[in-house]
């Protein structure tokens, strides 16, 4: 097999592995103590498997695993996992809530903008018909 065909074979599988990798679009970073442990607790969504889990939280599914000795797999949509609190786990959890703030603040000063665009097209909604009967009587003269 030539380098070409070796090289484009890898590429493909490369990016069909990507394409079945789900992104874990629900992090929750809020702690939660449980019988005086901290966790993080994750509701399992449609596609999710523990290892993807694990990663998006920094822990380690054999942890996980411990912590939840009742999962099965695949996983049944809509449980709640306990996700054990760890200094990983937690510099990931800062991490997601700042993206989380980033794009609440973004949100924010969009509405803000939107806000001000709105005001000055109504400032300028009543400025107009006076500046136009002005022009229009300098031209009448």
């Amino acid at each position: 097999m030539s380098a070409v065909r070796i090289v484009l074979l890898f590429s493909f599988l490369l990016t069909s592995i990507g394409a079945f990798a789900q992104e874990i679009d629900n992090i929750n970073p809020l702690i939660k103590i449980i019988a005086g442990e901290a966790f993080y607790v994750h509701e399992v969504k449609q596609g999710q498997d523990l290892d993807e889990i694990a990663r998006a939280y920094a822990a380690r599914v054999s942890d996980i695993e411990a912590e939840n000795p009742s999962l099965t797999y695949p996983l049944i949509v809509g449980i709640n996992i306990r996700i054990p609190y760890t200094d990983e786990s937690a510099a990931r959890m800062m991490e997601v809530a700042e993206e989380m703030y980033s794009i609440e603040s973004a949100e924010e000063r969009a509405r803000k903008e939107r806000e001000r665009n709105e005001e000055l097209k109504r400032q300028a909604a009543a400025i107009l018909p006076s500046k136009l009967a002005t022009a229009e009587k300098m031209e009448a003269t």
